[in-house]
């Protein structure tokens, strides 16, 4: 039996009952929701405008934004995760029972870290990917925006 998958489908079920009979979650979702889309829109339009500025200057700008791009996705995914962990983390029930298990340290990072994305982290890492694929797509084209797109998120992971 494989842990970390079955724990993960639990937690989504759960996900999925509390969003069912939860009425103020509906609403958090949906305000949630409503602030990824219009901080999508502003900063894919400040993206776009400041990869038009790095193509005028050259190839080299555009190499050196894009690692700034890289950079300040790091560690901005990496400050969320922090604080998200410290708030839910450690003292959470369903943390404190999945080290009660006999469960190996592997394979309880993983099922720890799933959970963890599952609950905290998934709008931004959707939101982060939407907005800067469709920017980088559409103003570098195909293949140089796959290749950014693939460093930013093997460096979130």
């Amino acid at each position: 039996m494989r842990v970390s998958p079955t724990l993960w489908r639990i937690q989504l079920a759960s996900i999925r009952n509390a969003a069912r009979d939860d009425s103020r979650m509906r609403v958090a979702f949906v305000f949630v929701m409503l602030f990824d889309v219009a901080i999508g829109f502003w900063s894919g339009s400040q993206l776009m405008i400041h990869i038009a500025q790095w193509q005028a200057l050259g190839p080299a700008s555009v190499s050196s934004g894009l690692w700034s791009i890289c950079l300040l996705t790091w560690s901005g995914m990496s400050v969320a995760a922090l604080l998200n962990f410290l708030q839910q983390g450690p003292g959470n029930a369903a943390s404190n029972l999945l080290f009660t298990l006999p469960i190996a340290p592997p394979t309880l990072f993983r099922a720890q870290f799933g959970m963890f994305f599952i609950g905290s982290l998934w709008n931004w890492i959707f939101l982060e990917i939407g907005v800067t694929g469709i920017v980088m797509v559409v103003t570098l084209g195909w293949l140089q925006a796959i290749t950014w797109l693939a460093l930013i998120q093997l460096g979130v992971a």
